[in-house]
Order: structure tokens, then C-alpha cells, then sequence
């Protein structure tokens, strides 16, 4: 039975798919590290009810990495958003003019001018690409 149980644990591990994700450039050490993987445009970059797969983690060190492990990635093209919630109150916080007030960054780390990048701007081929780096900005 033990023996069983290890096979179907083992087969289960092996249907699953991961993307390395490595984040930068955080500056206070405090809040969570908010991280949604896009599969498509719709949502991009905000709703993370569109997300193939959300995750927060607590922020320990000024450059973390995680591992995104999820059966739901598939061969495709795919985007990553991250926001540092500093506060802890579950939004990525703005300013009168809504430009973001705590740190933020996409893949392929897009060069950000008056507006969110659109999903072909911070998109890569997966699983050709399986190491991901952001920088919060």
C-alpha cells in the first residue's frame, strides 16, 4: 500500500508544471509579495480572478525566489504581475492619479509609462522559458 501511495504521489509531482520566478529591487522589508500568472489578456494586469494561478508570499529578504508549481500551466504564452502590498490590506494602493504608491513590476519587465503594459508586452513562451526575473519598481 505504501508502496502504491509513493507512485501516485510521484506521478502526481510529475503532472505538474513550474515556472521559477525571481523578484528584485525590495527596498522595505515588510508586506507580502501579491504574484498572479496570466494565461491571456483578460484581467491583465489587475484582476487575479482571470489568474491561472495567485499566490502571496511574506516578504524576508531584499531578492526572493519562488517556485510557481501548478497543473493549470500548459504550453502557451503567459504573463506574471507582482505588487509588494507594504500594508498589508490586500490592494496594490495609488495616488490621486492612479499611479501606483507601493512597489510593482510584470515579466519581461516592460518599461512602464503612463499605463499598465498591455499582456504581449510582458509575455513569454512557456515552457521554453521557465526562469522568470521581475524588478519592483
Amino acid at each position: 500500500m505504501r508502496l502504491m501511495t509513493l507512485f501516485l504521489f510521484l506521478i502526481s509531482l510529475s503532472s505538474q508544471a513550474f515556472i521559477d520566478l525571481k523578484v528584485s529591487g525590495i527596498k522595505e522589508l515588510k508586506g507580502t509579495l501579491q504574484v498572479a500568472v496570466f494565461a491571456s489578456s483578460e484581467g491583465f494586469p489587475s484582476d487575479h480572478h482571470q489568474a491561472v494561478y495567485v499566490t502571496q508570499e511574506v516578504i524576508y529578504d531584499h531578492e526572493m525566489t519562488l517556485s510557481i508549481a501548478s497543473e493549470d500551466l500548459v504550453e502557451g504564452e503567459y504573463a506574471i504581475a507582482v505588487y509588494q502590498d507594504v500594508n498589508n490590506d490586500g490592494v496594490l494602493n495609488r495616488n490621486l492619479f492612479g499611479a501606483p504608491t507601493e512597489p510593482y513590476g510584470f515579466s519581461q519587465n516592460p518599461r512602464i509609462r503612463l499605463r499598465a503594459p498591455r499582456f504581449h508586452e510582458a509575455s513569454f513562451p512557456y515552457p521554453e522559458t521557465v526562469d522568470v526575473e521581475i524588478e519592483l519598481k
